[in-house]
Order: C-alpha cells, then structure tokens, then sequence
C-alpha cells in the first residue's frame, strides 16, 4: 500500500469519526484534533512536501481564518450583541484551522465558501430529521463530511488538494 492511500485512509477514518461525533454527541472529544492535523500534515507531506510554496499557504490560509473569524466577532457583537463562543464553538474552529495546512490558498478558499453553502442547505432540508435545533449545527461535522466527499475524489479520480501545484482543472 502507498504511502498516500494510507494517509488518506487515515485521514478520512479521522473525519467519519468527527462527523459522527459532531452529529451524534454535538462535541467532538479534544484529542481529536491533534489527529487531525497530523493526518492532514501526513496527506499533505506524502503528496506534495513542505516547501516554500506549503509555508506560503499555509500562512495565507491562516490570515483568512483569522479575518473571517474577526469579521464574525464584529458581527455577532455588534449585531446580534453575543459573544462569538456563544454563536460558534471551539471545536468549529478548531477544525477550520486543521484544515490550514492540507489545501492551496484558492482551494481552501473554494472549500471555505462551498461547504460553507452545504451547512446552510443541509440545515434547511434536514434540521427536523437531523434533530439541529437553531443554536445547534454541526458545522465541523458537516464540513467533514464535505471533506471526505473531497478527498475521495482527490484520491480516485483527479488530484484537486495539496499546494505544491495548480490543479489542471482549474487552469483548463
């Protein structure tokens, strides 16, 4: 077995595990994310390595993270006058902070907005079987789940992760 079927087995064994948790128990046990992010450093090393371009991205994608959060701070302070750990758990954002390492700054930022987009139907359409109730989604749960939709097709049919290059699809 390659190095790289096995970290991305691993890597989507870890997020079945989270989507279930978050689901199921509406938290996701801490020691889970160390796992994580070892996972996706682990993909993101058998695939592509750690050169310059992988420090780059991961600094961008991290600048994003932080931007977006504040933006939803301001917000949910201003606005909706709560505290951002009222409206978004630790977890969320722990889990989009994994997630920094393993894709290139336009594919992250894709991956952002599109499961971002995917919360929002699946909350809508499912809320009442889901049993989600309003302060209450399972936003790293579901964004796993989009993940490992990700990453299968990553793994069989055309590469779309990883930041040593741009994907060929997206030049084409």
């Amino acid at each position: 077995m390659s190095a790289n079927l096995l970290a991305a087995g691993l890597l989507i064994a870890i997020l079945i595990w989270i989507c279930i948790q978050d689901f199921k128990e509406r938290k996701v046990y801490l020691f889970c994310y160390p796992l994580l992010m070892l996972s996706v450093l682990f993909v993101q090393y058998t695939h592509c390595g750690f050169g310059d371009l992988f420090k780059e991205n991961f600094l961008v994608n991290n600048c994003i993270l932080l931007f977006q959060f504040g933006m939803i701070a301001v917000y949910f302070k201003w606005v909706r006058n709560l505290n951002i750990g009222a409206a978004i758990g630790a977890g969320d954002i722990l889990f989009y902070f994994c997630l920094t390492p393993f894709m290139s700054v336009p594919i992250f930022i894709a991956f952002n907005i599109a499961s971002l987009l995917v919360v929002i139907v699946a909350y809508l359409l499912f809320k009442k079987q889901l049993k989600i109730n309003k302060e209450s989604i399972p936003l790293a749960g579901i964004q796993a789940g989009c993940l490992i939709v990700v990453q299968l097709f990553d793994c069989c049919y055309i590469s779309v992760l990883g930041t040593c290059y741009i994907p060929e699809w997206i030049i084409q």
